[in-house]
């Protein structure tokens, strides 16, 4: 539910852990983050996502109230 500027911009960050070169990380879904997208291998795309959204949930814990849904957002991210 982060919207499609704010999703773009996760994966442009992500792709900077896989891509040598510059990455922008401006939110926008055109050519030059495609191309970054399929150079990089979509299991080893899809396990760091997957990781670094576990790590985004382990903060809930610090947000009151935030935990009753931690569960149901970890397996959305996990099954997309």
């Amino acid at each position: 539910n982060v919207g499609p500027g704010t999703a773009t911009k996760i994966i442009q960050e992500t792709l900077r852990f896989f891509v040598v070169g510059p990455i922008v990380i401006d939110g926008i879904l055109g050519h030059q983050t495609i191309s970054a997208i399929d150079s990089v291998h979509e299991d080893a795309l899809v396990a760091e996502l997957q990781a670094r959204a576990c790590v985004y949930h382990s903060g809930v814990a610090t947000r009151p109230g935030a935990n009753q849904f931690l569960l149901g957002w970890i397996r959305r991210d996990i099954d997309g």
